[in-house]
């Protein structure tokens, strides 16, 4: 049930759009809508663990959320100043992996 929240959230991150709270029960089975508070803590805690990623409320009247990086890398992880292509997505799915498969991971998982 999180993982397809989780790849809700991911995909609004990516497209920088606003997630609501309306949007994300369309996600949920109906059966587990008064479950929403956990489902979502769970989804926005491996988030975070994996991509570095902290959920936050945006508008408490609209029930609005995004998605804010907890990495400040200088550059936006450009290696040169306004050139090249970020780097920290590739490491974060590096380490996501490694974090998935307990902390050991094999080339052919990665």
């Amino acid at each position: 049930m999180t993982s397809l929240l989780e790849q809700f959230l991911l995909c609004k991150y990516k497209m920088k759009q606003p997630i609501m709270k309306q949007d994300m029960l369309k996600i949920i089975h109906p059966r587990y809508h008064d479950r929403f508070a956990e489902i979502l803590k769970r989804a926005s805690e491996h988030i975070e663990a994996v991509f570095a990623v902290d959920l936050k409320k945006v508008d408490s009247t609209i029930h609005s959320y995004g998605l804010v990086s907890k990495l400040n890398m200088l550059n936006n992880g450009r290696v040169w100043d306004g050139r090249g292509l970020p780097k920290t997505g590739l490491l974060m799915t590096v380490l996501g992996v490694i974090f998935v498969k307990g902390g050991c991971a094999a080339e052919e998982d990665i």
